[in-house]
């Protein structure tokens, strides 16, 4: 009983589920692991109490491996509050239930923290999930504990995938398993939706008929005019982006519903990722609910030919910040996947600021005055992706989001920083690993 009063409480965990095993009539076998820890829980020590006290079970429960064995096997593995920590109190890292492989996802340090950062985590191919279907997904921490996401794409031809996922911070090197190829074949998850409150709409550029889809709780789902021709695609920055140039239908958001992107006084925020490569006019719009003159007060994004900029109104007054100084055809824009950011900053109401950022840099800033400005649309105006007949968007355009309050500079280069992901610092997807037998 020495060596057995050096036993962690683990390890009688391991004990008493090879006895319980061996019960059943499954096939015994020799933990080869600290992974095989992951599969008890601590109603295998509570219902095998009698292992301890009585040493001739044990020596049966053992079938010949030494004491010594699976000491050494035991204390070989790390219990003080790693990730292969296997306290049900504490999060247990196990590998659920019916899923052949995992791949780890390496979220690399970032200076800054950040709450509730949704992260995209994307593979533009995968050899070692072509054939999956991606329905049996299963997102996980190192501690064990499910992180929700949503699939955006899957191609299982390439495996190729692109996911979101919103991680309770982003903060020093984190680590995300994603379990994947289920015995049963069977749909594990389901698309939850996991963007915050503040996120007022999210369109990845999925069209589904002749719609795109916002991601968001609002489903201010944009719906193709005419709607004989539904939009196209073309590869995205990630998964799939919106093709709105020649012959392309235009897209606008239900009347009803803008009411969940009108902002009052508030701060909010409105970003895209675009990639133009042959304009035609130098008015295009790749975003519009109102703000195309002083009168007509909301808040649009015009390309084009020209210098791109952002502009708002009030219904009084109108706002105009460039993203650049040089006109499209000198700009680092031509042809490149850009993304274009305009804060507006009322969260000091004697000082609102208007703010534009282009690739995760800060551009230009002017002030709104000495009050706060309401830049809501008036009911009735309509709001339209990629312009309105005679404002067309030519190019394409991805991740276009509306959210409330006035994004960080911190996460703009985040975000920023997670599209592009250059040279995998942002994240980075591991080999494939299978469970220990």
């Amino acid at each position: 009983m020495r060596v057995m009063n050096r036993l962690d409480r683990r390890a009688l965990k391991w004990i008493a589920i090879w006895h319980r095993n061996r019960e059943q009539g499954q096939e015994r076998r020799r933990p080869e692991s600290c992974h095989d820890l992951g599969y008890f829980t601590e109603n295998d020590v509570n219902e095998k109490p009698h292992i301890v006290a009585r040493p001739p079970l044990l020596a049966r429960v053992l079938g010949g491996i030494s004491l010594m064995t699976l000491w050494v096997a035991v204390s070989a593995c790390s219990f003080s509050g790693s990730s292969g920590e296997t306290d049900a109190n504490a999060g247990v890292a196990t590998w659920p239930t019916g899923h052949r492989f995992r791949k780890a996802i390496t979220v690399n340090a970032r200076a800054d923290v950040l709450p509730g950062f949704v992260i995209a985590i994307f593979a533009n191919a995968d050899d070692n999930l072509i054939g999956q279907s991606g329905d049996d997904f299963v997102l996980q921490t190192d501690a064990g504990d499910d992180v929700p996401f949503e699939l955006e794409s899957f191609n299982a031809d390439t495996g190729a995938f692109v996911l979101w996922a919103t991680l309770a911070q982003l903060k020093a090197e984190q680590v995300l398993y994603l379990y994947y190829d289920h015995e049963k074949d069977t749909k594990t998850s389901a698309p939850e939706n996991i963007w915050p409150a503040q996120a007022r709409a999210v369109w990845h550029g999925t069209v589904a008929g002749t719609t795109v889809v916002d991601s968001t709780a609002n489903q201010l789902d944009a719906t193709a005019n005419p709607p004989q021709r539904a939009p196209a695609m073309a590869p995205g920055i990630v998964g799939q982006a919106l093709d709105l140039r020649a012959a392309s239908p235009r897209l606008t958001l239900d009347k009803k519903d803008l009411n969940k992107i009108r902002f009052d006084t508030k701060s909010f925020s409105y970003s895209v990722w675009v990639k133009v490569t042959s304009p035609e006019k130098g008015d295009e719009q790749a975003w519009q609910f109102g703000g195309t003159g002083a009168q007509i007060s909301g808040y649009m994004l015009e390309l084009g030919t020209g210098k791109w900029r952002a502009q708002v109104a009030d219904g009084t007054n109108d706002y105009v910040e460039r993203f650049s100084d040089s006109n499209f055809s000198d700009s680092k824009f031509k042809g490149q996947w850009t993304q274009l950011v305009v804060i507006i900053d009322q969260s000091d109401t004697s000082s609102p600021t208007f703010n534009v950022y282009a690739n995760g840099a800060f551009v230009q800033s002017q002030s709104l005055g000495s009050k706060a400005v309401d830049l809501s649309p008036k009911p009735g105006t309509q709001a339209y992706i990629g312009g309105d007949s005679t404002h067309p968007f030519i190019g394409l355009i991805d991740e276009l989001r509306i959210t409330e309050g006035a994004l960080s500079a911190a996460e703009i280069s985040a975000q920023y920083d997670n599209l592009t992901n250059t040279d995998s610092s942002f994240f980075t997807i591991g080999n494939q690993e299978a469970p220990a037998n």
